[in-house]
């Protein structure tokens, strides 16, 4: 009797038929599975699972920027453009100590910086699927304490000496101790002015009239005018120090002939300060003529400290201040959060 088995392999799913007899039953049909494995394997794989996704880790922040504050840094960055499929939950600020901090968006503040060291810093950005490469480093910053300055009933001339911005109706808001804070601006030789007492537009109507613009600003390295109503400590922010060099005629913040309000974030003497401002360093001894003048402010007295290069060369310095009741700067000389005038010859 002729009986069938139906022979599946897996590998070539080809069905055999053999002719048996005299096996057992008869018209029994038998599947013998091979052990090789199915070829068409995709008919064993699970089907994907409503909601699945190929998303990945997402991309490089760019543009990673650094501004140093008091034992910590502000980080700003533009976010990838590749978020990885996935909406990017947050990112990762870490300096070149070791520190981190994260956050949902630019900019980042870390902290547990040491004030004096110099950092850099990278970002990374994360989603449900990971954290993604970090970024190029930023520039380098050095963290510094905040300044403190005595501020005195009266007229106190200040300045920005560090690379911060700062917002003068932030720091200079309250009524009660800060009657209204003052900028030159050699560019257009005119006056910035701001008062914590008047509205907004009384303040715009006041400035107008007065042929002064509205200050909401003081820049690096920019000397300011604040007129107190009562003694009080004034914190200032720090960060990167200006220095002499950006003042040369090569420095980013370099001096225009005529007067000049500005600040450093160096400790020096006026005369040190001048011949600071030669692109080749005077031989030693001589005093530069790079100034005219330069004058500071002393709240307590209420008097000018002075310094002219061209007396101090010619010995008649002290002669000169002894005659217009100025101040020499013995005991006082130019430091973080000074405010002081020059006044540069046409070059």
């Amino acid at each position: 009797m002729l009986d069938q088995i139906i022979y599946i392999n897996r590998t070539t799913s080809i069905l055999v038929n053999y002719l048996l007899t005299r096996f057992f039953f008869s018209a029994v049909v038998y599947f013998v599975f091979s052990a090789v494995p199915f070829a068409a394997s995709a008919l064993q794989q699970t089907p994907p699972s409503p909601g699945s996704s190929t998303s990945y880790a997402p991309g490089v922040p760019t543009n990673v920027s650094a501004i140093a504050g008091n034992s910590s840094a502000i980080i700003s960055f533009t976010p990838p453009s590749d978020d990885g499929g996935s909406t990017v939950m947050g990112f990762t600020v870490t300096s070149s100590g070791g520190q981190s901090a994260s956050g949902t968006a630019s900019p980042i503040s870390i902290a547990g910086l040491t004030n004096g060291h110099t950092y850099n810093f990278t970002v990374s950005a994360f989603n449900n699927f990971g954290t993604g490469p970090a970024s190029s480093v930023s520039n380098s910053v050095t963290p510094f304490a905040n300044i403190s300055l005595s501020i005195s009933n009266g007229w106190n001339l200040i300045g920005n000496s560090f690379n911060n911005y700062l917002s003068v109706a932030n720091l200079f808001g309250d009524s009660s101790q800060v009657l209204s804070v003052w900028k030159w601006d050699s560019t257009y030789s005119k006056w910035f002015f701001y008062s914590p007492s008047m509205t907004p537009i009384s303040l715009s109507t006041y400035a107008s009239n007065q042929g002064y613009e509205i200050l909401t600003t003081i820049n690096p390295g920019d000397g300011f005018w604040l007129n107190a109503s009562s003694n009080f400590a004034l914190q200032l922010p720090s960060g990167n120090a200006i220095t002499n060099s950006n003042f040369l005629s090569t420095g980013n913040l370099a001096l225009r002939s005529g007067w000049s309000l500005i600040s450093i974030g160096q400790t020096k003497t006026p005369s040190s300060f001048n011949n600071g401002l030669s692109i080749a360093p005077p031989t030693t001894g001589s005093i530069a003529n790079n100034l005219i003048s330069l004058w500071a402010w002393d709240p307590v007295n209420a008097t000018w400290y002075f310094y002219s290069p061209s007396l101090d060369s010619s010995g008649s310095l002290i002669t000169f201040l002894k005659n217009q009741g100025y101040e020499a700067f013995t005991s006082a000389g130019l430091s973080p959060g000074t405010g002081f005038w020059v006044n540069v010859p046409t070059h």
